[in-house]
Formats: structure tokens, sequence, C-alpha cells
């Protein structure tokens, strides 16, 4: 089987069911033939996440030759092109780019991507995401949904966040433990939390944003 790296976007069990996979133990599965049905393409999506492509032939054997950049033939040009067809078909009906609820998160995003180019990519498995640069791939943004005591408040509730790199002057001046924290899960000198709850104008985060941005480039120590 083939293992095809999932960066970018978080693939959800409602998308998996929604596109046609099912369920099999603690996997979901998709399959469907090409080559005017001399071929059955399979989409395995393990428990942890990871996405697996297997082809066979009518014999029942693996076909392998579409994955070899230097094969060539009008047959297995054909191979590659429907296969592709169909992984590219399964990647957009599968990935979900945003699983954000609140307001601020989603202006965030939207800003991000128009200024930036910077597509939100999940790295564990979870709700958890990051933002890099384009040219040094650092981060610059961290989304997350977590528990509010984890910023020391007194709830359970969960709350989504983002975490931004500031200068550690205004990370001093920010933190007021209402809606600016010290960093949750990174270095609380140059990082700080955000708690997206519709009480802080989305304009001045977007300041910090852009000064996450610029703290994150290569010309500066990060």
């Amino acid at each position: 089987m083939r293992e095809i790296e999932i960066k970018k976007g978080k693939v959800s069990v409602n998308s998996l069911l929604r596109f046609g996979f099912e369920k099999c133990n603690e996997n979901y599965i998709y399959s469907c033939n090409i080559i005017d049905n001399q071929m059955r393409l399979t989409f395995l999506i393990a428990e942890n996440g990871t996405l697996f492509s297997r082809l066979v032939d009518e014999f029942d054997e693996e076909y392998t030759l579409h994955l070899n950049e230097g094969a060539s033939g009008e047959f297995v040009g054909r191979v590659k092109y429907e296969y592709e067809s169909k992984l590219n078909e399964v990647l957009d009906g599968i990935i979900e780019y945003n699983c954000y609820k609140s307001k601020e998160a989603n202006e965030i995003i939207e800003y991000i991507r128009l200024k930036y180019n910077s597509e939100l990519e999940f790295l564990w498995n979870d709700d958890n995401a990051i933002a890099r640069r384009t040219d040094n791939k650092k981060w610059y943004i961290v989304f997350m949904t977590i528990p509010k005591s984890k910023l020391g408040l007194k709830s359970n509730d969960r709350v989504e966040v983002i975490n931004l790199r500031l200068t550690e002057k205004n990370v001093a001046g920010c933190v007021d433990n209402m809606h600016f924290f010290p960093a949750y899960h990174m270095n609380k000198r140059y990082w700080i939390t955000v708690m997206l709850d519709s009480e802080i104008d989305t304009g001045e985060i977007l300041k910090l944003v852009d000064e996450s941005y610029n703290l994150v480039s290569n010309k500066r120590k990060s």
C-alpha cells in the first residue's frame, strides 16, 4: 500500500462518511473501479488519520507502476491519470481546511490566507493547527481548542485560542489573564495565547498576527 501524506487540513469522520467511506474495525475504507473496471482502487484511513491507497489488477495482484516516475507507455500513463484524478477527488472530498467555529478564528484564517497565502496544517491529527511563512517555513500562529482551565481559569469549558510570537516587551504588556495569557504549551517569554471569545476586536488581534509573522522572519532571531 502507498502512504499518502496529508499536511494541510483535517480528515473528520463526517467527511469520510459523506464521501462514501465505510468503517471497518478502526479504519475507514473506500473502493472504486478504474481503467474500465480492469483495476480496483482502495483508499484506507487508519485510526491515526494516515491515508493509504492500494491498486490491484484484474488478477488481484497489486499494481505499482503508476507510482514509478520512470515508467512510461500509453497504459501506464492512463493508469497514472485516472489514479491521480481519483486521489484528488478523494482528498477534496474528505479534507476539511477549517474546523473552527468562532467568528474571530474564521476571520483570522481568511486574513492570513489572503495576506500571507497561508493554509492551516493539522500536524497532530486533532483540532490543533499551525500556519507558517511560505519562505522559511517557520510557524507564526498556532490554533488550538483547549479547556479554559489550561489558561488558569476556573472552567473546563473548551475555547478556541491562538498562540502568537511577540517581543518580550509586548508579551509583558499584553498579558492580562482575561483575554491574553502566558503562552499555553510554548515559550512564555516570547509567545502569548489569545482567547477567541468575541470580547476582543479582531482588528487588534490581526495587528498581533502581523507582528508574529514579521518576528519569525529570517531577518530576525526567533
